[in-house]
């Protein structure tokens, strides 16, 4: 992107991985995450208006205008700064369709990670510049997005080589039925397949839905806590390799290689590993993740 020297957004925050949620990508390494909000920027980049086109105009003007927050302008310079001291690993470009910042955001030095809804599609462009990709099923929450266009994209990023995780957000524990994009999505790319349900609906219908859930795809984690399920099993021998709770790694155990240490059995994890969360970040941020002020970065009223 000609002439960027910053980025647009409603807030910075140092992150766990698995606070994204990611499981298999940099497990127990921290990320600079950065919220773009709905406005990203005042207009979409050249190149996205195409896009932005074949869902209709309000589509762009939705997706450029400014959110509920205010957005600040933060210098390039002030974020590798705090990418620095805090040691991060990767930079998430989090909020709506944060994939359209990757150009600038290339210019951090970091590997890139982002999020797509399904209102537009990556392009190859975007793509190449991201090493894993959060694609978001909304649609039985609120209806946004195209599963169609998810589909692709995760068909896309797979192909190119980008990891790839699948978060569907559902109100309360659904059938399985219902499920049926996003988990054909995950078992064509090899994807792991993360659940949040709003409302666990007292447990019950939660462990019946896991339970379906698990015998049709590996991995699945359960988002609702109390009955959250996010621990990783040997897919062979069913040897736990990792624990969790929501937002940290308490633990994580592999053969070298990568492989489940009883077994031997391959448990796909991509950019390396760490044991667990740092115990320093975990007392600082015991939710996964620290936000930090724009303002406190210098950023620029928008």
């Amino acid at each position: 992107m000609e002439g960027c020297s910053g980025l647009a957004v409603t807030a910075i925050g140092v992150s766990t991985v698995e606070s994204i949620p990611l499981h298999h990508y940099k497990p127990g390494g921290l990320a600079l995450r950065l919220y773009t909000g709905p406005h990203g920027a005042p207009r979409p980049p050249a190149g996205v208006s195409r896009g932005c086109l074949e869902w209709g105009l309000e589509v762009c003007e939705w997706i450029s205008r400014p959110g509920s927050f205010p957005a600040y302008a933060v210098g390039l310079d002030k974020l590798r700064g705090v990418a620095g001291r805090w040691g991060v690993e990767a930079v998430v470009l989090d909020g709506l369709e944060s994939w359209l910042h990757a150009p600038c955001a290339s210019r951090l030095g970091l590997p890139l990670v982002a999020r797509t809804q399904g209102l537009l599609e990556p392009g190859g462009g975007e793509l190449g510049l991201l090493e894993a990709l959060a694609v978001e099923y909304t649609y039985l929450l609120w209806g946004g997005g195209s599963n169609l266009a998810l589909a692709r994209a995760v068909e896309r990023a797979a192909g190119a080589g980008v990891w790839v995780e699948i978060i569907v957000y559902t109100p309360r524990p659904v059938e399985t039925t219902l499920l049926a994009p996003p988990l054909q999505a995950a078992r064509e790319a090899g994807a792991p397949l993360h659940i949040v349900a709003l409302d666990h609906g007292g447990g019950g219908p939660l462990t019946r839905l896991a339970g379906e859930l698990e015998r049709l795809h590996w991995p699945v984690y359960i988002h609702s806590p109390p009955y959250s399920r996010l621990d990783t099993r040997c897919p062979r021998c069913g040897t736990v390799v990792a624990t969790r709770r929501e937002g940290l790694l308490d633990a994580m155990e592999l053969a070298k290689g990568g492989g489940c240490p009883r077994c031997g059995a391959p448990v796909p994890v991509r950019g390396g590993w760490r044991r667990g969360t740092p115990g320093w970040f975990r007392r600082l941020a015991p939710q996964g993740v620290y936000w930090i002020d724009p303002r406190a970065l210098g950023g620029r009223p928008l």
